[in-house]
């Protein structure tokens, strides 16, 4: 489709199509939002869970080992692998149930971004990356990888927009004198 246009969707924690402000807003919005796609992608994070594993044999594994600074032991127990495995795994499905899909690299969020950017521009004949949605990230990582995003957006002009996940709006429209 030429001309078309991407919203890339970054997904981090917000693994659920139930209650997703992102997706809720898209529902919302009637298709008004000026977009032509949805490229989902969820990113595994190197620098969080051990991913050296994924590299083929012969390569070099590009990223620093995920452990701890302090205690050097590993940031992601087995169990939480296991479990973040499987989330990542339902929400894919559930996606594709709804005809769409999920893209899952490993790597930095500001690498696998430009990677998709990159990839749409190559083909100029098809759709390109106008947008970028993310939920706001807190954590000091999240904001640099954050910045980071940001900076290159802007470079390329692709708009960057981070949504605050509903679960910081509840006070707002619940009235806390109320009763239950």
């Amino acid at each position: 489709m030429s001309g078309g246009r991407i919203v890339v969707y970054l997904l981090r924690r917000d693994l659920r199509t139930a209650d997703n402000p992102l997706f809720h807003y898209l529902s919302r919005t009637g298709g008004k939002h000026g977009y032509t796609h949805l490229l989902p992608v969820y990113v595994l994070p190197p620098d969080q869970m051990e991913l050296s594993g994924l590299v083929k044999d012969g390569e070099t594994f590009p990223y620093s080992y995920s452990l701890s600074e302090v205690s050097r032991i590993w940031k992601c127990s087995p169990h939480r692998a296991r479990f973040l495995a499987e989330s990542v795994w339902d929400l894919k499905s559930k996606l594709e149930a709804l005809g769409s899909g999920l893209i899952i690299p490993a790597g930095s969020f500001p690498d696998v971004l430009e990677s998709i950017v990159q990839h749409y521009a190559d083909h100029n004949d098809g759709p390109q990356v106008a947008a970028v949605w993310l939920t706001e990230g807190f954590l000091p990582e999240e904001v640099i990888e954050q910045q980071a995003m940001a900076s290159f957006c802007e470079k390329v002009g692709v708009r960057f927009t981070p949504f605050r996940d509903h679960r910081w709006f509840i006070d707002k429209y619940v009235d806390p004198a109320a009763p239950l």
